[in-house]
C-alpha cells in the first residue's frame, strides 16, 4: 500500500510539472535575467571578501600547529 501511495504521489507530482511550462510561455523574464546579471560582481565581491578572511584564519591555524606542535 506503502508503493502504492508513493506511485500516485510521484505521478501526480509529475502531471502537475510537466503541464508547468505551459502556462510559463507568456511570462518576459529579460529583466529579471539583466538584473541578476548586473549584480552579480557585486555577490561575487561580497563573497570575496567574506572568503578571504577565513581562508587567512584556517592559514594561520594551520602555521601555529605546525610550529607550536
Amino acid at each position: 500500500m506503502k508503493r502504492l501511495n508513493q506511485a500516485v504521489k510521484y505521478g501526480v507530482i509529475f502531471a502537475a510539472t510537466a503541464a508547468a511550462p505551459a502556462f510559463a510561455e507568456g511570462i518576459d523574464v529579460s529583466g529579471a535575467v539583466t538584473l541578476i546579471g548586473g549584480i552579480t560582481a557585486a555577490v561575487t565581491a561580497v563573497g570575496a571578501a567574506k572568503l578571504a578572511p577565513a581562508a587567512t584564519s584556517v592559514a594561520f591555524k594551520w602555521v601555529k600547529g605546525a610550529i607550536f606542535s
